[in-house]
């Protein structure tokens, strides 16, 4: 027997990791599921940040945001699907359920393998008194090497799999970011090799980045992620004012991510323009750049736990 949570529209299957809306699957993130089970267990009381980082984290040690970053995140998952908040803040306490959607809580038990009577048994199996021998039913000599000529097939075929991937370079193969990351940096610069030093330096904090040349790459990755800021140079590929050329786009579309710009020679010139171009602020030096990145991180992670 497994649990199910019902909270109105949605069921949460502990089990399978998974999330369900009106009978689709809209989320198999472990972390976003236990979040939501760790709520409805406690609700209508609060779960502090120190028990749910115990519950969803357990003996890993993870960033102070984490707690914060992941509730951002669920509620940016659930958003298109309620109209009220999921998931309410209780300043100086935690979070819990929000009353709407608490009060339609339930939790079931469902059954998660087949029932097998006797009689089911006894229609495929013959047992002969107490001897341990048994005939199987229904079985014939050209269905036994049809299985086993399917069974060889796939067997093969898997092996032919197996080699070619060893054979394969997997230098440039990542598939998920470091286990400590709770934000998540677009980085825009077309000598990515300059920031190599920041952009370590960042990852250590559990910060990622992830950087591109240009600006259409940019956008491009801005309408299919979430990051929580933008860095970007100020000019590239012969373009001197490109770094405000793209937040100038963002803007326009209706992309609110945080922005800084992180160039050489300071000057008051530039923050000035760079903030009527609708980026937050300018750095011209790495630790200033990273002042300026705790800062706009830690506001864009507050805002989206108030919300």
């Amino acid at each position: 027997m497994d649990s199910q949570y019902i909270l109105g529209e949605f069921t949460i299957e502990p089990g399978h990791h998974q999330v369900w809306y009106k009978g689709a699957c809209i989320c198999e993130d472990p972390k976003i599921v236990n979040l939501l089970i760790a709520l409805a267990k406690t609700y209508p009381e609060c779960s502090s940040q120190q028990t749910l980082l115990k519950e969803i984290w357990q003996d890993r040690v993870v960033s102070e945001w984490s707690v914060a970053r992941l509730v951002s995140d669920t509620r940016k998952l659930l958003k298109p699907y309620i109209a009220s908040p999921v998931i309410q803040t209780v300043h100086g306490r935690g979070y819990r359920l929000s009353a709407a959607i608490g009060k339609q809580l339930q939790m079931k038990s469902v059954n998660t393998g087949p029932q097998v009577t006797q009689s089911d048994a006894e229609q495929d199996i013959d047992y002969v008194e107490d001897v341990p021998r048994f005939r199987v039913r229904n079985y014939t000599t050209g269905k036994v090497i049809s299985v086993l000529s399917v069974t060889l097939t796939l067997v093969l075929v898997s092996v032919k799999i197996g080699l070619t991937l060893l054979s394969e370079p997997t230098e440039s193969l990542q598939i998920a970011e470091q286990q400590n990351t709770w934000a998540r940096v677009l980085w825009v610069d077309d000598h990515p090799q300059n920031n190599q030093t920041e952009r370590q330096r960042l990852a250590e904090k559990g910060i990622a980045s992830y950087p591109v040349t240009n600006s259409e790459e940019a956008l491009m990755l801005l309408s299919m992620h979430h990051y929580d800021l933008v860095i970007s140079d100020l000019g590239r590929h012969g373009d001197s004012l490109a770094g405000f050329k793209l937040v100038e786009k963002m803007r326009n579309r209706g992309d609110n991510t945080p922005y800084l710009i992180y160039t050489i020679l300071p000057s008051d010139e530039k923050i000035s323009l760079a903030k009527q171009y609708g980026a937050q602020n300018v750095a011209f030096s790495s630790d200033e750049l990273f002042q300026l990145v705790n800062e706009q991180i830690a506001a864009e992670l507050a805002s989206g736990s108030s919300q």
